[in-house]
């Protein structure tokens, strides 16, 4: 979910490089409905916005709107989605890798044995899987693509 900080920084960046005339309205109005006012950021156009801005969420949704909306060069826009599918795909053999070896040394041991106050804690503690959209998918594979450089 992306903060209304990220919405205001973001909003701050398009309005100092005059683009906030290139979205369309409803986009436009999305983000200032979410604004927080008196908000202190200062951004300098002579310096990419990647090193000014520390938010992954603002770095998400500045690296989407920029896909969506301002890059009109098809090849460019292919180029970042394929950076962005390998860095999700590195990302994701990561945390497998990282995942398998720790249960292979915590769960499978021969004396492993869930007791039964384990059991109850267990059926107690129900956790609610939220599965993410495709757009905080694409917003997660962006700010994945800025880490990387």
């Amino acid at each position: 979910m992306i903060t209304k900080e990220a919405y205001t920084e973001a909003y701050i960046v398009l309005e100092a490089l005059d683009l906030l005339k290139n979205l369309p309205q409803n986009v436009l109005d999305a983000i200032k409905n979410n604004i927080i006012p008196n908000y202190k950021f200062y951004i300098d156009k002579d310096v990419p916005v990647k090193f000014q801005v520390n938010n992954e969420d603002t770095l998400s949704l500045l690296s989407y709107l920029y896909i969506r909306y301002f890059c009109d060069n098809q090849e460019e826009k292919n180029m970042l989605k394929e950076k962005i599918d390998i860095n999700e795909k590195a990302n994701k053999e990561k945390r497998k890798e990282k995942y398998k070896s720790f249960f292979k040394t915590n769960i499978s041991s021969e004396n492993f044995e869930i007791k039964n106050e384990d059991k109850a804690i267990c059926n107690m503690n129900l956790i609610e899987v939220k599965k993410e959209n495709i757009i905080e998918r694409l917003l997660k594979k962006i700010v994945n693509f800025f880490r990387k450089k």
